[in-house]
């Protein structure tokens, strides 16, 4: 039978080699989540730089639309 100062040994020795484990499975797992989220962000970016370039696009074609055929004027 394990007696208190016995536990109280244990626990000397194995927490720290138990937090060391669990700080590296952490690591492993957040580097894994951080690679992805940096990788979703990036579309994002990609995306949303696409869209001001294709509203851009839009909103010339737009104007030279109106200057070659200008809306009919209500009466």
């Amino acid at each position: 039978m394990l007696t208190k100062s016995d536990i109280d040994e244990l626990k000397i020795e194995l927490v720290p080699e138990i937090v060391d484990q669990v700080k590296k499975a952490l690591d492993e797992k957040l580097d894994k989540l951080y690679t992805i989220v940096d990788g979703f962000a990036g579309e994002v970016k990609t995306y949303r730089e696409q869209q001001e370039l294709n509203s851009k696009t839009l909103s010339d074609h737009t104007d030279r639309l109106e200057k070659l055929e200008p809306p009919h004027l209500s009466p």
